[in-house]
């Protein structure tokens, strides 16, 4: 049998033209079908009637419907079109965002690109310095304990030296 015959076996055609993949399915809703390896069903499905995907590009879904597999409502896109096409997902409303989750306006002056994310440098600056501010409250601290440590060195072991023989007597004697 071949992966076309196997592939016409797992679907079912509903009346907007969906073909609903019925057989195994991915967590995401999305239908899948192990080949050589497990893969999507609706990329195989464009690979069977189109051709092969290349690199770096995504299937759309052009019915919005998951587990769609029938290759005419795919589509082939980049991945900012993907996002760009899908306003229900996370990075859609990160794409179109105007401000921060702080309130800051997402400005040229305002905002730094790091590995394709938007990040408001307002928002950078006051993480900076809280995080700086913990590490001298920390510097501070250690600095006061070693100077109690020293200031009371002798008066400390002697405490310790105390407390270790008290722990190594035996009991009751």
């Amino acid at each position: 049998m071949t992966l076309k015959e196997r592939f016409d076996e797992m679907y079912v055609v509903s009346p907007n033209g969906c073909w609903i993949w019925a057989a195994s399915m991915a967590r995401g809703g999305y239908g899948r079908i192990t080949t050589k390896t497990t893969t999507y069903a609706h990329r195989v499905s464009y690979e069977i009637h189109v051709g092969p995907i290349p690199s770096r590009m995504e299937m759309h879904h052009e019915c919005g419907i998951r587990a769609c597999v029938n290759w005419r409502h795919l589509r082939l896109v980049s991945r900012k079109q993907h996002i760009s096409l899908t306003p229900a997902s996370v990075a859609y409303r990160n794409l179109v965002a105007t401000h921060c989750k702080h309130g800051h306006e997402f400005t040229q002056e305002n905002t730094h690109t790091y590995r394709g994310r938007r990040m408001c440098r307002t928002c950078r600056r006051e993480t900076v310095r809280r995080w700086l501010a913990q590490d001298d409250a920390r510097a501070r601290r250690n600095e006061y304990q070693r100077a109690r440590y020293h200031r009371n060195g002798e008066q400390m072991r002697a405490y310790q030296r105390e407390r270790n023989r008290a722990t190594k007597e035996p009991i009751g004697g």
